[in-house]
Formats: structure tokens, C-alpha cells, sequence
């Protein structure tokens, strides 16, 4: 048996977390996706108007 140094349970409870960490990694990446998405949507008209003028 695991002597509990930190008193938060044992390797038991730790069954499940790579799961875990691979799904908030998953919905980290779409989120990020999504933001990248939003942010080139809105630059992009702004591009060509400001060549127009500029050149």
C-alpha cells in the first residue's frame, strides 16, 4: 500500500484524468480555433480597404 503523503486519495482515483486532461485539451484547441476564426473574420474586410488607400 501507498502511504497518502498529501491525504487526496490513491493511484485509484487518478484513473480517469488523462481522459480528462485529453478532453480539456481537445475543447482548448477548438476553442482557440474558433477565436482564430472570429478574429480573421473581422480583420479581413478591413485589409483591403486600407491598401485601397493606402497604395
Amino acid at each position: 500500500m501507498i502511504p497518502m503523503i498529501f491525504g487526496i486519495g490513491g493511484p485509484r482515483s487518478m484513473q480517469g484524468l488523462r481522459a480528462l486532461l485529453q478532453t480539456a485539451w481537445t475543447h482548448f484547441e477548438r476553442l482557440l480555433s474558433a477565436l482564430d476564426r472570429v478574429v480573421a473574420a473581422l480583420v479581413a474586410p478591413i485589409t483591403p480597404l486600407s491598401r485601397a488607400i493606402g497604395g
